[in-house]
Parts: structure tokens; C-alpha cells; sequence
């Protein structure tokens, strides 16, 4: 564990030579100098990872100027240090951070919109930056690492879930997290898959609010796979069991209310058929013209095979 003050004095506390755990009361902690007046501080692969917004350097390109990512290997004795850049011009360090199923692999989050991916460990043992990713007109002020997708949030109050295992990145899903606000903060409940059965995001805004999210997206994938299903059910039955005649025949009655159960599912999505094959009655014309909700129409429908 490692606690930092605004002068750079740190604590760090270690477990003891025969792997006992850390006790507030009885672990002795090493204090270490770093760096002071961070605005960037997080413990990234057992290093630690400072950015500040007026310490920055000139690349290789005239005039063009980047963030100093300064890296400290406090958990080792004698505090090695390394001043790294960016290979491209990026805005201030905003956030950074590791996605899981891709432990080797660090994206650090930047104003203007950019995010870069640094390697974590090189050959000398410590990161190198690798790529510069321009993702959004908007500053990124926190990224979180979810499952296989990258989050960001925006000063425009929005969220979005990248999938860089393509080149160029794909937003999967973007939505509105914070109208008109930064988006401060992600966190991730790593716990929540064994404790509660779920995998639970938290978004905090300038507009001092707290909101949780599903982490897997299942809303989303669940709602497409159920508009496949209901789409492919709905065309079979329309043509398998809708009866051309209007006679009424043994099973009748079953068969066609399978069928105009997907078609009141699709129609409450805005996305069923538009017409009926050779049915003239008052009941289908009302479904034709989708002027009754799917309850009434179920209803009216049940009673469309019978004469009784």
C-alpha cells in the first residue's frame, strides 16, 4: 500500500519478511520522495505512475510539446525513476488505466480527445509509449478498463465503450451519463461477478451525482439477439400459420395464436409486418393500421379463427 501527500512524501507499507499482512498498527513504513504537486497520480503494474499539466517537454518535432509521464518504482529499493513522453503531441494526463483481458497494455487518458497506449513493461523494465489514438473532440477525463471494452468519459457529460481489438477503434455504445457535465469519475466493482452476479460500473458527475451501470452491456446484446429471434419467429409463422381461407381447423386455434403472439412482440418494437395475407376483418384491419396496442390486439385476435 502506498499514501501520498501534496509534498511528495510517501508512505509505503509492505508486507513483512515472512509474508505476514500489512497492520496499520504494527507495519513499519518506508518513506519514499517523489515528486510534488501532482495532477496525475495512480499505481499502475507495481509502479508509480505522475503526470503534472506544466511539466512538459519538447519532442522530436520543432515547437511541439508533450506531458511528462514520470514513472517511480517505490516498491523497489533505491526509487528508480524514468521521464517518459508521448511520441506525438497529446494534451495533459488525465486518467489511465488497464484493460483485463489485456494486462500488458496501459491507455492513458488525455485532454483533447486523445489517448495513448504504452506497453507496461519494455526492455529496460519500464513502460514505452507505442500509439497515439485521437478518439473524441472532447477532453477524456476518465477511462476504466470493463471487461474487453475501453470506457471514456467526456466533458460533454457522455460515456463511451471502445473495442480496440480493431484498428481503428469501434464505439460499441455511447450514451449520456451526465447532461451537460463532465463525467469525473469510473470505478469498477471487481467483486461484484462473485459476490452479486453481476459486473457493476459507477460514473460520478460535475452534476454531483452517482450513477451505475451494467458492465457487461447485457441490455444491449440481449435486446439484439431478442429482435433476431423475434424477427426470424415472426416471418414463419406469418407463412406457416396464418390460414389462407379463414376456416377454422383442427389446431387452428394454437397455431395462429403463436403466430400473432411474435407479431404483437415485433409491433411493440416498431418493427413488425405491415399487412395480413387475405384477412378482411375488422380485427386486422385494426392491426394493419396499428391503431391498437398489443393487449387489445392479442384479445381480439384470439377470437378471429371461430365463428362462436
Amino acid at each position: 500500500m502506498l499514501t501520498l501527500d501534496e509534498s511528495g512524501k510517501g508512505l509505503v507499507f509492505s508486507p513483512g519478511p515472512d509474508g505476514e499482512d500489512i497492520s496499520m498498527v504494527f507495519t513499519q513504513a518506508r518513506v519514499v520522495r517523489v515528486a510534488d504537486r501532482q495532477d496525475f497520480v495512480k499505481v499502475i503494474g507495481g509502479k508509480l505512475w505522475m503526470a503534472a499539466r506544466a511539466n512538459q517537454q519538447v519532442i522530436a518535432v520543432p515547437g511541439v510539446k508533450a506531458p511528462v509521464v514520470r514513472v517511480f518504482d517505490v516498491f523497489e529499493t533505491g526509487n528508480a525513476v524514468r521521464n517518459l513522453t508521448p511520441m506525438e503531441h497529446v494534451g495533459p494526463v488525465t486518467s489511465a488505466t488497464i484493460i483485463p483481458s489485456q494486462p500488458g497494455v496501459v491507455y492513458v487518458g488525455h485532454e483533447e480527445g486523445f489517448v495513448t497506449i504504452w506497453v507496461l513493461e519494455a526492455e529496460d523494465g519500464f513502460p514505452r509509449c507505442l500509439e497515439v489514438a485521437k478518439v473524441s473532440m472532447s477532453d477524456v477525463l476518465c477511462l476504466e478498463g470493463v471487461n474487453d471494452r475501453l470506457w471514456a468519459g467526456g466533458r460533454s457529460g457522455m460515456i463511451s465503450a471502445y473495442d480496440v481489438t480493431r484498428k481503428p477503434w469501434v464505439v460499441t455504445n455511447c450514451w449520456v451519463a451526465h447532461p451537460g457535465l463532465p463525467v469525473l469519475k469510473m470505478a469498477v466493482d471487481h467483486h461484484g461477478i462473485r459476490m452479486a452476479g453481476r459486473l457493476c460500473v459507477v460514473s460520478i458527475g460535475r452534476d454531483e451525482q452517482l450513477r451505475l451501470w451494467d458492465g457487461l452491456l447485457g441490455v444491449d446484446w440481449v435486446g439484439k439477439l431478442l429482435s433476431v429471434l423475434l424477427l426470424s419467429n415472426s416471418y414463419r409463422s406469418t407463412r406457416s400459420s396464418f390460414p389462407r381461407n379463414g376456416t377454422r381447423e383442427k389446431g387452428g386455434n394454437v397455431q395462429l395464436y403463436q403466430g400473432l403472439e411474435h407479431v404483437t412482440r415485433l409491433m411493440e418494437l416498431r418493427c413488425g409486418p405491415t399487412r395480413f395475407p387475405d384477412w378482411r376483418t375488422r380485427e386486422c384491419q385494426l392491426l394493419e393500421g396499428r391503431l391498437a396496442k398489443p393487449r387489445v390486439a392479442r384479445h381480439h385476435l384470439l377470437w378471429v379463427p371461430g365463428s362462436h
